[in-house]
């Protein structure tokens, strides 16, 4: 929860999916259960070394790669790397392509969200105002269609 004194606007809900290269999966086996992921290289976002699942199921992860960039650790997860958790929009191409592959995927992902969090609106610059407009109505008519999130292949 954001301090009291900060405003608060959700910009989008984002799906995600953790995959890895065929490469990592042939070398290392492929999950089954989230405890597996416990034997395995996961490539982590910075603050997220607990990946939560549906049903209340908590994998805490561990691995030789941390970064606060998604891309950086989608390219880590190309080269072999480990098992990352992307958000769909990132990872779906690259599973259609075939260098990435979906696991897990019978344990669900709960859905997360990105927040615009700023101090006041009475300090709001004008600029701002209209940024935060703008990324709110272009995610949620862009990023939220539901076929951004179908990563089976066409």
């Amino acid at each position: 929860q954001p301090d009291e004194q900060l405003i608060a606007r959700r910009l989008m809900a984002v799906d995600s999916v953790i995959c890895a290269s065929p490469d990592y999966l042939r070398r290392h086996g492929a999950p089954q259960t989230p405890a597996d992921l416990r034997q395995h290289n996961c490539l982590i976002h910075l603050g997220q070394q607990r990946w939560l699942f549906g049903d209340g199921i908590e994998q805490d992860v561990q691995g030789n790669l941390m970064a606060n960039d998604v891309v950086t650790l989608l390219q880590a997860a190309r080269q072999g790397l480990g098992i990352v958790r992307l958000p769909c929009d990132l990872a779906n191409a690259h599973v259609r392509s075939g260098e990435l592959v979906r696991v897990l995927e019978p344990y669900p992902l709960p859905q997360f969200a990105l927040w615009a969090v700023y101090l006041s609106r009475s300090y709001q610059q004008p600029v701002v105002r209209a940024f935060i407009d703008f990324a709110a109505a272009h995610w949620q008519d862009d990023i939220l269609a539901p076929a951004l999130f179908d990563i089976n292949p066409l």
